[in-house]
């Protein structure tokens, strides 16, 4: 299963949504909302977990869509 995480704009910030832990996160720009949702998706993805990242604009398309391959760390 793909697990997706969001950002989308929220009044004057920007929440990251990971629908499946439930969490939201708010961040005053969109560009700091972008850099915590990718560094998200990396720890996932090196966790196993097959990820997305949508992306959207202020009004309401979609800015960018990235697929992150699972890459799982090998153990030293």
């Amino acid at each position: 299963m793909v697990r997706v995480i969001s950002v989308r704009p929220s009044g004057a910030s920007w929440t990251v949504t990971d629908e499946a832990a439930g969490t939201d996160e708010s961040f005053l720009g969109g560009a700091q909302a972008e850099l915590a949702a990718r560094d998200r998706l990396d720890v996932l993805a090196r966790e196993g977990h097959a990820v997305e990242l949508w992306i959207y604009l202020r009004d309401g398309s979609v800015a960018g869509r990235f697929v992150s391959p699972v890459r799982v760390l090998e153990e030293t």
